[in-house]
């Protein structure tokens, strides 16, 4: 069964019974499965990559007594304030709901960001006063807005499943950043050294630790700083999108985040075991030069050899150009080779404003 507050949503072209109705009720939602007649039991409830449905998904599936995160633990991940104070001391500045005090910043670069954002919205890198000025005006109201001190450093993610204290680990990603935060592009798995990954998957165990994450898939974002300490940007509990478990988990080493996640819910299998990759993926993300109406994506001499996929609807708005409308996907064993495939592609969006 597939729920989507979208009748046109790509899911719903895989499923048997489809639910037109918001995936953030889930009381609205049991009202819907309850009237539809079936002869099946539920196996399982998960999410792909749709940040507050992890507390649809507790919510559903602790009615129907079967396996999931920790009610509160997926509330958790949702509260970036208490995220920030309980993760993040040594880096924390302020958290207030007023406003004005943000006038008062002494501290640069660093950043700002509030409750209820997803991603890289509402996450801003504030470098002198003028500019908070600016970003104190995208705030939504009633939101307390979180400042942090900007850390310079590698961003990787840690992608797995946990079980228990089981946890499996698929890979570790690195991500490049655009200077105003966007995702510029993905590399996976990423290259490093022992001790760099050493320190990654301990921390890794310490955050899941620490939020009592004890069950499903998970993605990670750290910053490592230049004397390889760890600092902690979110953690997303649900199968990552944007190609990442789609493509460059199988394609990298055949391991299957997607597969071994359904299992893991509807029947409790798990199994630690992952294959080493072979080979590497780099996601390279397209942005929109500037703000309006998207108009189409124009694509002159594509390399037959890198996956491309225009990923917008028609007539979407974007804002700040904090939406991706396209990306380009390859895999291969020179990341010189591909990074230079990628970046020399002939790819432009337009847009009307």
């Amino acid at each position: 069964m597939a729920v989507d507050h979208d009748p046109q949503a790509e899911g719903f072209t895989y499923a048997d019974e489809v639910i037109v109705h918001s995936a953030y009720d889930p009381e609205g939602i049991l009202k819907k499965i309850s009237a539809i007649s079936s002869k099946e039991a539920i196996a399982g409830v998960v999410t792909q990559a749709a940040r507050e449905c992890v507390t649809t998904v507790a919510s559903i599936s602790d009615h129907l007594g079967l396996p999931h995160l920790i009610k509160d633990t997926a509330a958790l991940t949702l509260r970036k304030t208490e995220l920030s104070k309980r993760m993040n001391p040594q880096s924390l500045i302020q958290v207030t709901d007023n406003l004005n005090t943000l006038s008062e910043l002494t501290h640069f670069p660093c950043i700002l960001k509030w409750e209820g954002s997803s991603g890289g919205v509402g996450v801003h890198r504030a470098d002198f006063q003028d500019e908070v000025k600016t970003i104190i005006a995208k705030v939504p109201k009633g939101k307390h807005v979180i400042v942090e001190q900007f850390v310079e450093g590698e961003h990787y993610g840690v992608l797995g499943l946990v079980k228990g204290e089981e946890i499996k680990v698929y890979g570790i990603a690195q991500k490049y950043l655009n200077l105003d935060l966007s995702l510029d592009k993905v590399i996976f798995p990423a290259v490093l050294d022992s001790d760099v990954e050493r320190v990654i998957l301990k921390y890794t165990r310490r955050v899941l630790g620490n939020l009592d994450f004890d069950f499903g898939p998970f993605q990670l974002e750290i910053i490592l700083d230049a004397d390889l300490k760890p600092f902690f940007v979110e953690i997303e509990p649900s199968i990552m999108g944007s190609y990442i478990s789609e493509w460059m988990i199988p394609a990298t080493s055949s391991n299957d985040m997607i597969s071994d996640t359904i299992d893991l819910v509807c029947d409790g299998k798990f199994e630690s075991y992952t294959r080493t990759p072979g080979l590497q993926a780099l996601l390279k993300y397209h942005y929109a030069s500037s703000s309006g109406v998207i108009d189409r994506v124009v694509i002159r001499d594509l390399d037959r050899r890198i996956g491309f996929r225009s990923y917008f609807n028609s007539g979407e708005r974007i804002e700040d150009t904090k939406l991706y409308v396209a990306n380009s996907f390859v895999v291969g064993k020179n990341l010189d080779l591909m990074e230079k495939m990628v970046n020399t592609q002939n790819v432009e969006v337009v847009t009307r404003t």
